[in-house]
């Protein structure tokens, strides 16, 4: 029951941190415009529908996260409950893996600076935002132990430990 628990978190968290990717990437991607652009008819003041930022952020939510979950669930799962099973705590793990998937997720943008830059940093704060609710505790299931000291049965002796000195003085 445990790891079915822990799989479902990781499931929720995988979700939900590529949905903030997708909200991140989108908003890192609106403000080099929103601030070179403020005349512009699709800059942040100018625009009568309301910000582009706030535009960013819906773009992202409502029609980039589908798509990167149709694309990039399964194998981040896969990925992800191999860092499980290895008890990988360490948030460099999550931050590399969030990196290649958000590179892979966006096309590896090289030949657009901005746009490399909005990936590299919304994949670095996501990777952070995983390892937050679910790469510290990986493979905390794996140490619970099974069966309690009180659960044994009362004809089996305990072995108790005495420290050399205590039995040096008698």
């Amino acid at each position: 029951m445990i790891i079915l628990v822990r799989l479902l978190r990781i499931a929720l968290v995988t979700i939900l941190c590529i949905v903030a990717f997708a909200a991140l990437f989108e908003f890192l991607n609106a403000v080099p415009t929103h601030l070179s652009l403020p005349d512009h008819p699709q800059g942040g003041v100018a625009n009568p529908r309301g910000s582009l930022v706030v535009d960013a952020l819906v773009w992202g939510v409502v029609f980039r996260a589908p798509g990167y979950f149709f694309n990039g669930t399964i194998p981040l799962l896969i990925v992800l409950a191999v860092t499980e099973w290895k008890s990988a705590k360490s948030w460099r793990w999550y931050l590399t893996i969030w990196i290649i998937a958000g590179l892979l997720a966006t096309g590896i943008p090289v030949n657009d600076p901005l746009r490399l830059s909005a990936a590299l940093l919304a994949a670095a704060a996501t990777g952070y935002l995983y390892w937050l609710l679910a790469g510290k505790s990986a493979g905390d299931w794996l140490l619970t132990p099974v069966t309690k000291p009180s659960s044994l049965p009362t004809g089996v002796p305990r072995v108790m430990k005495t420290s050399t000195t205590a039995r040096s003085r008698t």
